[in-house]
Order: C-alpha cells, then sequence, then structure tokens
C-alpha cells in the first residue's frame, strides 16, 4: 500500500500536488490523462484504489478492471457527485456491499465540472485518513478539471479544424470540377465552331454530289447495260449515298453535341442514345453492341450535355473492351419507377473494389498516363446530377461493368425542370 501522505501544509506534499499538476498538463487525451491521474492518487493519498469516472473513459488503478464493476463503480459515482460542487465522503454504512468488498470503507469522491457541467468524477478508495484525502482530492481534482477542459477544447478544435479542411476540400473540389467543366465547355465550343464552318464549307459540294448521284442513277436506269454490271452499278451507287447521308448525319450530330447553349426541353433519351452510337462505330468495331432501346417517357433535359454523357459511357466501355476476346456491349433503356433509366454494360476486365467508390472523383482515373484525364465521369457526374438523376456503378474485377444513367420523369416529379445546369 502507498505511504501514508503528508500534511497538505507540508511543503512536500504541496510540491508533489504542483508535479502532479505538471504531469497531468502533458496528457494528450482523457485516457493517458486518467492513468497519469490514478497513480497520482494512490501516490499521494495513501488510497487503495483510485479511479476516474466520464461519460468518455473509466480507468481504475489498484483494482482488476473487471467489467461488473466498472459498470456499477460509473453509476454509484454519477449518483453520489451529481448535486456537488465539492469532494463527498462516503462513510461505511452508506457504501455499496460491492465496493466495501473490494476497496474497502471510507471513499472519497471529488466531481469533475467544466463550465459548471457535470463530466465525471474523481474517486479515491480505501483511505488511511478521509479528512486529509478530501483535502487534497479537491486540489487534485482542480488541476485534472482543468486539464480535461483543455483536453476537451483541443479536441473541439481539431473536430471544427477537421470539419473546415472537409469544407475547403469539398469547396475545391467543385471550383477544379467548374473550372475542368469550363474547359471542356470551352473545348466544344471550338468543337462546335469547327463543326458549323465544316459543315457549312462542305454543304454545297455535298449537295452537289447528291445531285450527281441522283443523275447519275436515273442515266444508268435508262441505259441498257449487262445485267450482272446494271446489278454492280446499283449497288455502289446505294453505298455511296448511304456513305453521304452518314457524312451528314455526323456533321449534323457533332454540331448538336457541340453546341454552345444548355437548352432544357423535352426529349426522347434513346434518340440521344442512337447519335452517341453513331458517333462511336468506329471504335465499336471490334465489339458486339446489343442494343435494347425500349420506348420510355419523355424527360427534360439537353440532348448536348446528356449526349457527352452517353458518349463518353459508351467510349469507356470500348476501351475497357480493347483486349478482351468476344467482347460485347448492351445498351438499354427502360422505366425504374418514376426514372428513365439508360443501361451501359460491358463483359471487360470491370473495376477493382477498391476503385469503384472513386469512379467519380474528379481525376480519378486507372488508366495509363496520357490515356485518361479523370475528368470524363466526373463530368458525367455533374451533367446527370445537373438534370436532377444521378448515376450509379456497379462492378467487381473480371465481372465488367455496369452504369445506370437515371433521370426523373416530368410528371411523376410534378412537372419542374432540373436544376440551371453548371458551365
Amino acid at each position: 500500500m502507498p505511504p501514508r501522505p503528508r500534511s497538505l501544509d507540508s511543503r512536500g506534499a504541496l510540491a508533489r500536488v504542483v508535479a502532479l499538476g505538471e504531469r497531468l498538463a502533458s496528457a494528450t487525451d482523457e485516457r493517458s490523462l486518467a492513468i497519469i491521474c490514478c497513480s497520482g492518487l494512490r501516490s499521494l493519498l495513501g488510497a487503495k484504489a483510485a479511479a476516474l469516472v466520464t461519460e468518455n473513459t473509466l480507468v481504475i488503478d489498484g483494482l482488476p478492471p473487471e467489467e461488473e464493476f466498472l459498470r456499477s463503480l460509473r453509476s454509484f459515482a454519477v449518483d453520489v457527485v451529481l448535486s456537488h460542487t465539492a469532494p463527498v465522503v462516503v462513510a461505511d454504512e452508506r457504501l455499496p456491499s460491492w465496493i466495501r468488498k473490494s476497496a474497502g470503507v471510507d471513499v472519497v469522491l471529488a466531481p469533475l465540472r467544466v463550465q459548471r457541467i457535470l463530466v465525471g468524477a474523481l474517486i479515491a478508495m480505501g483511505l488511511p485518513d478521509p479528512a486529509t484525502g478530501r483535502t487534497l482530492l479537491q486540489a487534485i481534482a482542480q488541476k485534472a478539471t482543468a486539464c480535461l477542459g483543455s483536453l476537451r477544447m483541443i479536441e473541439e478544435i481539431r473536430g471544427q479544424a477537421r470539419e473546415v479542411e472537409i469544407l475547403l476540400e469539398q469547396r475545391t473540389r467543385k471550383l477544379r470540377a467548374a473550372e475542368s467543366s469550363m474547359i471542356i465547355r470551352e473545348r466544344l465550343a471550338a468543337i462546335g465552331t469547327l463543326a458549323a464552318g465544316v459543315g457549312h464549307e462542305i454543304a454545297n459540294p455535298l449537295a452537289s454530289v447528291f445531285l450527281n448521284q441522283s443523275a447519275l442513277a436515273l442515266k444508268l436506269s435508262r441505259a441498257e447495260l449487262p445485267p450482272g454490271l446494271g446489278a454492280e452499278v446499283e449497288r455502289l451507287l446505294a453505298e455511296s449515298d448511304e456513305s453521304l447521308e452518314r457524312i451528314r448525319t455526323i456533321i449534323n450530330e457533332l454540331r448538336t453535341l457541340a453546341r454552345r447553349d444548355d437548352e432544357i426541353s423535352p426529349l426522347d433519351v434513346r434518340t440521344v442514345v442512337e447519335a452517341a452510337l453513331r458517333l462511336s462505330r468506329a471504335q465499336l468495331r471490334h465489339v458486339e453492341v446489343r442494343i435494347s432501346l425500349a420506348p420510355v417517357e419523355m424527360v427534360h433535359g439537353s440532348a448536348a450535355r446528356l449526349g457527352q454523357v452517353f458518349l463518353n459511357l459508351i467510349m469507356n466501355a470500348s476501351q475497357a473492351l480493347a483486349h478482351v476476346g468476344g467482347a460485347v456491349l448492351d445498351i438499354r433503356t427502360e422505366v425504374l419507377g418514376d426514372h428513365v433509366a439508360i443501361t451501359v454494360e460491358d463483359n471487360g476486365p470491370g473495376i477493382a473494389a477498391e476503385h469503384l467508390p472513386h469512379v467519380f472523383d474528379l481525376y480519378f482515373t486507372t488508366k495509363t498516363q496520357g490515356e485518361g484525364t479523370g475528368l470524363g465521369l466526373a463530368i458525367a457526374h455533374d451533367i446527370v446530377s445537373g438534370h436532377g438523376g444521378r448515376i450509379e456503378a456497379e462492378s467487381s474485377a473480371g465481372h465488367g461493368a455496369t452504369f445506370r444513367v437515371l433521370l426523373p420523369i416530368p410528371r411523376k416529379t410534378g412537372g419542374s425542370p432540373p436544376r440551371p445546369l453548371l458551365p
């Protein structure tokens, strides 16, 4: 048992209380403070056991830390000190039997109050001199309370700092996303200007070629060509007409996709998906594309911006399937509840579990340097969110990837249009 303490008037006792206060001030958390405090209490007061109880911590020195005993001790301490501001001596006859059995008689409890709010208690059990112990416990409790208040203030400041860091990170990400989106918009605007110029420049020659094709087809139909040659010429003319029509369609779709405005209007997403598929045809030559565009309800949206989303998803799938034998890309539309769902699913290598939660993060990419910027899916997510919808990703390594765009059906959401799209 620790030696019997000297009187509080003793210079040695005061020095030891001061020294204990300095040690308490060095604590970095509540548990370390509790350990230092309990050890110092036993040394200074000669107690059989000492404990410090808060809502976050319960440390006991001198008795086995049995779970049932600790729970009972916490409840007992709170009941005793709840209405007190100074240490309380609990005599033998008022002590619960489980304390008398474990710690003996004479228990002193000091409330720990931070800004008048009870946050815990300091307990000395089995004191050889309860009167002196009460006075010493008061002095130590004051120092422990001050240190406890400082620790909690520091933790609160740390918490606020973490919140500020998170807020700054979110704001920074939004600013970077807006900046990246603006860059993409400027590039698309440049493409739109180029497409408009190209369309204008080739409009007359293209019309001339169409007329010449028609005239040539008419002349050949009147000419008496050998049966085999006539059929071959008709086939070649039909292929030329189809290619010319495709050129005209691609120019129109490029101009729509890179349009400067964000006109919100009712649209059938199937036409937007089909346009994105036509633009990505060259990248899908090695892929079996399965299209199931079921009739769906109209949504409010920008054909240009949604076209960016679907084109990005299709191009990502195409790149994922580049080295896959038997590559398959499924694209389908359906109505799910009060949303139109557009699903793009591939049987590629999939996305690792640790990467899946980050696929929509700005600048996150698993592609090699030079192949990916980490902007595509982040901007797609922003565009879909701007339409009042959401985009989901499902995947596992080796089992392909599924991206689902969900856009609200106006008549089922009060008919209100989506919020203005971000620049």
